[in-house]
């Protein structure tokens, strides 16, 4: 969850959010999952296997799965923006 910060919405996670949202993703995917923040998303790097598991569990339009060509990695994303 974000914080208030003067009178705004900050929906930018915590390191222990981070972490907490690790330690599920990776008992969803079933696998080690790298996570990490970027533009308003929430990433998760894994397997295909991971990341299709991360996008069944969530069936939402801000969370989706693919293949990054630049990180040579499969990836799970989940937008944050309200």
């Amino acid at each position: 969850m974000g914080q208030f910060v003067r009178g705004k919405y900050d929906s930018t996670p915590t390191e222990d959010q981070l972490r907490r949202t690790q330690k599920d993703w990776e008992d969803i995917a079933r696998e080690p999952v790298q996570v990490e923040y970027l533009k308003g998303a929430i990433i998760g790097l894994c397997s295909e296997l991971g990341a299709l598991r991360l996008e069944h569990k969530y069936k939402s339009p801000k969370a989706h799965a693919g293949y990054s060509q630049n990180l040579g990695s499969w990836y799970f994303e989940l937008e944050l923006k309200y």
